[in-house]
């Protein structure tokens, strides 16, 4: 039986994971039992999960629940075009997003986006001071657009430089170990 109490749903990034402390035995049992087996176990857990999406009571909660993170959503959004068109650095971190387009951009290559967009806007600042200043702020950034729905991650993968560097060093091809972020709603024709 899993430990009263440590049950965590948890979401981050568009994934939702459930958590749950357990005893040794029970890791022990479950480390030997093969995928099927562990599947077997997870069947009537969704067969209850299901009779608790139907409950009315649930229902009306779900539908509560849906209203209210819609309200805050929209609430977030609001603040987040707010701060684009106020703010010259969100106003470029959106520029760059949709200049990439569908393709989207790994933190490195929105950072290096952002450089080259303030320096198109400001080209008497030192380069050096404005990669400084990038370093941390687009993923702070990124990550309240991301909390405001106006960007995901894509199912896909990249690179970093690093990595290409000490795979190339290494002769090997470089493996995607950097997460992709791309606008939500991209114009139509849009690639």
């Amino acid at each position: 039986m899993p430990i009263p109490d440590t049950m965590k749903l948890v979401e981050k990034d568009g994934v939702f994971t459930l958590t749950i402390d357990i005893q040794q035995f029970e890791h022990e049992i479950l480390s030997v039992i093969d995928m099927k087996g562990l599947r077997k176990l997870w069947v009537p857990w969704q067969t209850r999960l299901e009779k608790l999406r139907n409950d009315p009571d649930n229902i009306e909660a779900l539908t509560r629940r849906q209203e209210e993170q819609a309200e805050m959503l929209s609430s977030l959004q609001a603040k987040m075009d707010e701060r684009i068109e106020n703010s010259e650095h969100y106003n470029i971190m959106m520029e760059a997003y949709e200049n990439a387009g569908e393709r989207g951009l790994t933190d490195e290559e929105l950072s290096d986006a952002c450089v080259v967009i303030q320096r198109k806007r400001s080209p008497k600042t030192p380069l050096e001071t404005l990669k400084k200043g990038w370093s941390n702020r687009h993923r702070s950034i990124r990550g309240q657009f991301h909390l405001a729905g106006i960007i995901i991650m894509r199912d896909e993968k990249r690179p970093t430089a690093s990595s290409r560097a000490r795979h190339l060093a290494e002769g090997k091809e470089p493996s995607g170990t950097a997460a992709v972020w791309r606008k939500r709603n991209l114009p139509v024709g849009d690639s």
